[in-house]
């Protein structure tokens, strides 16, 4: 992905399996919004997990995308979007329907969530056009509990209309690790967020205690890390030397 700008961008369609697409059924294609710092197993175990749910619910997961934030979103630690894209597309080589979208990353300015969702939406809507297939294709969000936590927040960051917005028309996809459903969905019926709880959807996923935060602190310990990225994520990481 060397020399990548959004100026030679090109939005990656390679994986979308456009032959599941069925009249009478929900089409999804899931996007997994994120700092990605670095990628984890347990971010693709989270979208492999969710698309499981909605095939067991005879819905189909036509593709899926991480989508990393850019340099101008202020989080701690945040390395260098060059690397974040890298290590992304690596993680995602492997895997059959996920894939690398970097046009968030690659941004001059922060990007609000809803406007990559529209970004989304609007790329997938031309590839049907032009591929002549009149099945509709909802882009969902996926995120953990976190973001639904800093959601509902009272300081929280996130315009609220855009919020309800984008849950109503792509809705919300929330993989859950670490708490119970019924104690989200009682915070969420309190919120701002009530009138439309009903596009969020709550899905158990794997209970794997990885996360972005342990492997940087293991990698500026110079400990091992393997087996919570894949091989070819730590192989950059070290080479790179980052998070040291």
């Amino acid at each position: 992905m060397q020399n990548l700008t959004k100026e030679n961008y090109i939005f990656p369609k390679q994986k979308l399996q456009l032959k599941k697409i069925e009249k009478d059924k929900i089409n999804r294609v899931l996007i997994f919004c994120g700092s990605f710092n670095p990628p984890t197993i347990g971010h693709l175990r989270v979208l492999e997990d969710i698309a499981n749910h909605f095939s067991l619910l005879d819905q189909n997961i036509i593709g899926g995308y991480i989508s990393p934030v850019n340099q101008k979103y202020k989080k701690k630690d945040l390395t260098v979007g060059d690397y974040r894209i890298e290590m992304c597309d690596l993680a995602t080589k492997s895997s059959s329907w996920i894939m690398l979208d970097p046009w968030e990353a690659l941004q001059d300015e922060y990007i609000r969530t809803k406007i990559s969702l529209e970004h989304f939406q609007k790329e997938i809507d031309t590839i049907l056009e032009k591929e002549k297939i009149e099945e509709k294709v909802k882009v969902s969000l996926v995120c953990g509990s976190d973001v639904i936590e800093s959601m509902i927040a009272p300081d929280t960051f996130w315009i609220k209309e855009q919020v309800i917005e984008l849950t109503k028309k792509f809705n919300i996809i929330c993989g859950l690790r670490d708490t119970t459903a019924d104690n989200l969905k009682e915070k969420i019926s309190k919120s701002y967020l009530e009138p439309v709880q009903e596009y969020i959807h709550i899905i158990k996923t794997s209970p794997m205690s990885i996360s972005s935060t342990m492997v940087r602190n293991l990698a500026n310990k110079k400990l091992s890390f393997k087996y919570f990225v894949l091989d070819p994520v730590m192989d950059y990481i070290l080479k790179n030397q980052l998070y040291i």
